[in-house]
Parts: C-alpha cells; structure tokens; sequence
C-alpha cells in the first residue's frame, strides 16, 4: 500500500523524473519499506545501505604524536606551577615529583 501510494507521489511529477521514479519504486520500494518499518532505519542510513548516497563520516583531524603539549609527559607538566595547571597534572607533580 505505501508502495502505490510513494507511485502515485511519482505521477505528479514532470514525466522526464515521473518514470525514473516509478521504476525505482518498483526495483526497491518493498525493501525501503523492509528497513524502515521492520528495521526501523533512518532514511540516511536506507539510502546508505542501497548505496545510493554515502553517510556524512565525522571528520577527525590527526594529531601528531607529541603535537599537544600535553602528551610530553611528566618532565613537560611538571617543569613549573602553570604547566601543571595547564595540564591538570598539578596533584601528580607535587606527589611524585615536587616531593
């Protein structure tokens, strides 16, 4: 039934697209409704899985080891007070190295 329904949206669009649309309505309408409904699938992730599209990845910059201060380890964090700070190392510094 959503099937006919989503060919009749098709029909009222111009014929150029209105026969393209039917067509893939009719080659993948059963599964979208499968994944949907039964699957309960977002529409990204359905017109991922038909691979008809690609799912926006989350960019994640590389960091170069040693590129944050930070990750220079305890000689860094605890050469003064605003290091320390800085870092969130200051407890460790005055128990294992301020001592």
């Amino acid at each position: 039934m959503v099937e006919h329904m989503v060919q009749m949206m098709c029909s009222y669009l111009p014929r150029v697209v209105a026969e393209p649309c039917e067509d893939f309505i009719d080659d993948y309408g059963d599964e979208i409704v499968h994944m949907i409904v039964d699957l309960e699938m977002d529409p990204k992730q359905v017109c991922a899985e038909l691979t008809l599209c690609t799912v926006a990845k989350k960019e994640i910059k590389p960091v170069l080891v040693g590129g944050r201060r930070c990750s220079w380890g305890p000689a860094f964090w605890c050469a003064s007070r605003f290091h320390a700070t800085q870092c969130g190392t200051t407890e460790h510094c005055e128990q294992n190295v301020w001592n």
